[in-house]
């Protein structure tokens, strides 16, 4: 087996050309639930032609994540909504869309294939956050909870995806000086354990830090209610999105 890099089209030997990309992607063999499958990943849009019918393949994807809110709120980013069909004919052309990360109070772009599926991303807006999966709170509020759907690991296959999507990013933290006493400074926090940013610090020169995985949330920024300039601690931005198929071999 071959893959084309400059055209983006992968060809098994001795077989008919099956599928064609005009995106960025990668491409392994994996085996799934005692099934061989030509798994691609795909990273940013672009157009995809299958030549089918194929039956039996799988489908998963996920929004990007949402941007960390900044001061005054200092929420995390929340983590992408994700989705699946486990069981999908695939056939012709599709257009697919790879959600970007949130940069701004904007939500994290919607991931999609074709008219078949398709996912929402991460949205913080200060006060409100929406996604799939909730970032750290500061201060004041109720904790956002997400979707519900707590394991967003694509085709809940944990062999050959050690670690979920999708995490949210942790709160930013806050530091305050009563009149005539110490400040009190509280550090951000972490960003969920599998690509959540952490949250700034109000007292270290950083910005919150950004997803680093697929539908993961950024860091909130920090407040600081002594100093103009580190009140200005930036939040982080969120992850893009994916969108995972699997071909039977």
């Amino acid at each position: 087996m071959r893959m084309s890099r400059r055209t983006g089209i992968y060809i098994r030997r001795g077989k008919t050309e099956r599928i064609t990309y005009t995106g960025p992607y990668t491409m392994r063999n994996v085996t799934w639930s005692g099934a061989q499958y030509e798994e691609y990943e795909l990273t940013g849009s672009g157009a995809l032609t299958v030549v089918g019918p194929i039956t039996g393949c799988a489908v998963w994807l996920c929004g990007g994540g949402g941007r960390g809110a900044p001061s005054p709120d200092c929420h995390g980013g929340p983590g992408a909504r994700a989705a699946s069909n486990s069981n999908m004919t695939l056939s012709g052309a599709y257009a697919v869309t790879v959600g970007a990360g949130s940069t701004s109070t904007a939500a994290g772009g919607t991931s999609s294939l074709g008219t078949l599926l398709s996912a929402t991303g991460g949205q913080n807006s200060g006060a409100t956050q929406s996604g799939g999966t909730g970032g750290g709170r500061n201060g004041a509020g109720t904790a956002f909870a997400g979707d519900g759907v707590a394991n967003k690991r694509p085709f809940n296959d944990t062999v050959n995806f050690p670690s979920p999507y999708c995490a949210g990013g942790g709160a930013g933290g806050y530091s305050h000086r009563p009149s005539g006493a110490a400040e009190s400074n509280m550090r951000g926090g972490n960003g969920g354990a599998t690509g959540g940013g952490n949250g700034a610090h109000p007292s270290v020169s950083a910005s919150g830090g950004a997803g680093t995985t697929p539908g993961s949330g950024g860091g909130g920024g920090a407040r600081n209610t002594t100093s103009s300039l580190i009140n200005n601690r930036t939040p982080g931005n969120g992850y893009r999105g994916v969108v995972i198929l699997r071909i039977p071999a």
